[in-house]
C-alpha cells in the first residue's frame, strides 16, 4: 500500500533556495500590499464545505476551506492538513495524522476532533456521501492529532477524496453561528477570508494576518464574474485584471503571443476530458442500441477535432485518462474514425439513413464549438444533430441525465480516472454524471468494487480493464481529447504557480504585485 507522508522540509528549503535564491535579483523583493483581480466566469453556488461539488467551486473555497490533501504535479495526493496518512487495509483504516500549529480563522485548532467532525457530517450529509464517501463507516478521534477513519469496505482511492472533495471547515464557527451561516461566511484554515460575496457579480477575500504558513504578501483577492472572454481579454491588456483562466484554447494561444508578455500555465495533469455521452436508458431512443453508439463513435474523428480546437494544449486519448497516467491502458481500442465502418453498423442496426437527435452541453465556447464538428461529421452517416447549449448553471440539471440522444461533458479529471469511475459507473447512486441516461450492469459494478478492495497493483490493473469494459466492450462514451484550464496572469504579478497543477489557487500567499 502506497504511503503516503509529508517531504523533509530541510529538503524542499534548499530546493527552493536552488530554484529561487537569485529572484530577488531578477524582480526585487516581494511587494506587500494591493488587491489580485482574477475573471471568473462564475462564482460558487455556495461556500458549506460538505456542499461545495464543481472544480471551480472547490478552487475558489480553498482560499478559506483547505483540504487535508493536494495533488502534486502528476495528481498523486500528498499531505497538506495532515502530517501522513496511512493505510491499514487489513483492518478498514485510514490514519491520519494532524498537522500540528494550524488554527483556523475563529482562532480554534485544527485538530483530530475537528478533523474527524469534519469527516463525519461529509459521510451523514455530503453531497459526495454516496458517491467519495460510500466506503467510509465513521472518523474516530485515537488522540489530539491522529484520526482513524473506519472503512464499510477498503477503499484504495480514498487519498484523492481528501484532496478533491475535503474543504476543512471550523467546528467552533458552526457550533456558534450554524450551517446556514456557513454558507456565505465560510470559516477555515485558508490563507485569505471572503468578506463580500455578491453571486453571479464578485467575490472579495482579505488575507488572513494569522495564517500558518505565513502573512500574505496581497491584502486581498477579487474576482469579478464576466460574460465575455473577449471582454476578460481586453481588461487584462488594460490592466484592469491581473489574471484569468480559461479553456478556451484559441484565445490562450493568442495571447501567449501577445506583447504583453503574460505567464500562461497549462496543469500539468490536464482538468478536463472532453466526453461524448450517450443516453442508454431509453430503450425508445436510438442509442439505446450498442451498435448506434459505436457507428457514432467511429464516425467521429477526434483527433482532427483536437488538433482543431486545442491549439497544442490538448492531449490526445481514447479514454478518461492521459497516455503517462498508471490508469491508462495500452490496449484499448476506442473506436478510432473509419466512416466506412460506422455506416455498416448503423445500416446494421435499423438506421440506413440515420436520424435526428439532440447533443446537449455547457454554453462554453469550446464546447459549443466541439459540438459544431461532431454535428459536421455525423451529418456524413446521415445524422441529424440539433446542438442544445445550456446556459450557466442551468447546467447541472443535465448532468445527470439529458433526456435524449447525446452530452458532451468537460468530465473533471482532478480526481484521477479511477475515482471518477468508480462513482459514475457503481449502481445505487443518488448523482452523478448520467445516472439517469447510462445503463449500470451488474459486472461492471462488480469489477469497480473489486477494485476498490484489491491491494494497489490489482486495483490499478483492474481499473485498466475497466476503462476497456466502459469504452469498448459497452461503449458508454466517446472521449474527445483532454485538455488543462489555462491560467493567464500578468506580468507584474510574481510568485505564483497559478494553475500548474489544475486551477488551484494555492500559492495566492505568495503571490506579490511589483509597483
Amino acid at each position: 500500500m502506497r504511503r503516503f507522508a509529508v517531504k523533509s522540509l530541510v529538503a524542499a528549503l534548499l530546493l527552493c533556495a536552488v530554484l529561487f535564491g537569485n529572484a530577488a535579483l531578477v524582480y526585487g523583493a516581494p511587494v506587500k500590499g494591493g488587491v489580485l483581480k482574477i475573471a471568473a466566469t462564475i462564482t460558487p453556488t455556495t461556500f458549506l464545505f460538505h456542499q461545495v461539488r464543481a472544480v471551480h467551486e472547490i478552487a475558489h473555497a480553498s482560499l478559506v476551506q483547505e483540504t487535508l490533501m493536494r495533488y502534486d504535479e502528476k495528481g498523486v495526493p500528498q499531505p497538506f492538513l495532515l502530517e501522513a496518512v496511512e493505510g491499514m487495509p487489513e483492518q478498514n483504516i485510514w490514519r491520519l495524522k494532524v498537522r500540528k500549529g494550524v488554527k483556523f480563522h475563529d482562532g480554534s485548532d485544527l485538530n483530530a476532533e475537528a478533523v474527524a467532525w469534519n469527516l463525519n457530517i461529509y459521510k451523514e450529509k455530503g453531497i459526495f456521501s454516496a458517491s467519495f464517501y460510500a466506503a467510509m463507516d465513521r472518523a474516530e478521534v485515537v488522540d489530539e492529532y491522529t484520526v482513524d477513519v473506519h472503512m464499510n469496505t477498503w477503499d484504495s482511492l480514498f487519498p484523492y477524496t481528501l484532496a478533491r472533495s475535503c474543504l476543512i471547515a471550523s467546528k467552533q464557527a458552526f457550533d456558534t453561528y450554524g450551517e446556514d451561516y456557513l454558507k456565505t461566511n465560510p470559516v477555515g484554515t485558508g490563507p485569505f477570508i471572503l468578506k463580500e460575496y455578491e453571486p453571479d457579480v464578485r467575490e472579495f477575500y482579505v488575507k488572513n494576518p494569522n495564517y500558518w504558513q505565513g502573512e500574505p504578501y496581497l491584502d486581498g483577492v477579487e474576482f469579478i464574474v464576466y460574460e465575455n472572454e473577449l471582454v476578460m481579454q481586453g481588461a487584462m491588456e488594460i490592466g484592469e485584471l491581473h489574471g484569468m483562466v480559461t479553456s478556451n484554447y484559441q484565445l490562450a494561444s493568442d495571447m501567449a503571443r501577445s506583447r504583453v508578455g503574460y505567464t500562461i500555465n497549462g496543469a500539468a495533469v490536464p482538468t478536463s476530458a472532453y466526453t461524448l455521452c450517450f443516453n442508454m436508458s431509453d430503450p425508445t431512443d436510438p442509442f439505446a442500441d450498442e451498435l448506434v453508439r459505436r457507428a457514432v463513435s467511429y464516425a467521429i474523428n477526434a483527433e482532427e477535432i483536437a488538433d482543431a480546437l486545442l491549439y497544442g494544449y490538448g492531449v490526445k486519448s481514447n479514454q478518461w485518462c492521459v497516455p503517462q497516467s498508471e490508469f491508462f491502458n495500452t490496449e484499448l481500442e476506442g473506436q478510432p474514425y473509419n466512416i466506412q465502418k460506422a455506416k455498416q453498423l448503423l445500416a446494421e442496426a435499423g438506421y440506413p439513413n440515420g436520424f435526428k437527435t439532440i447533443l446537449t452541453t455547457q454554453s462554453q465556447t469550446l464546447l459549443t464549438d466541439i459540438c459544431q464538428v461532431i454535428a459536421e461529421q455525423l451529418s456524413d452517416i446521415g445524422i441529424e444533430v440539433e446542438i442544445r447549449p445550456i446556459l450557466g448553471a442551468g447546467y447541472v440539471n443535465y448532468i445527470g441525465g439529458w433526456e435524449k440522444g447525446m452530452l458532451l461533458h468537460p468530465m473533471g479529471m482532478e480526481n484521477g480516472a479511477a475515482s471518477q469511475i468508480s462513482v459514475t459507473f457503481v449502481q445505487g447512486l443518488d448523482f452523478a454524471l448520467g445516472v439517469n441516461s447510462f445503463i449500470h450492469p451488474d459486472d461492471l459494478h462488480q469489477m469497480i468494487n473489486q477494485a476498490l478492495v484489491s491491494d494497489e497493483a490489482t486495483s490499478v490493473k483492474m481499473f485498466r480493464d475497466i476503462q476497456k469494459v466502459i469504452f469498448d466492450d459497452y461503449c458508454f462514451m466517446k472521449t474527445i481529447a483532454i485538455g488543462p484550464n489555462i491560467g493567464i496572469m500578468r506580468p507584474e504579478v510574481k510568485g505564483h504557480d497559478w494553475c500548474k497543477v489544475q486551477n488551484a489557487m494555492h500559492s495566492f500567499h505568495t503571490t506579490y504585485i511589483e509597483k
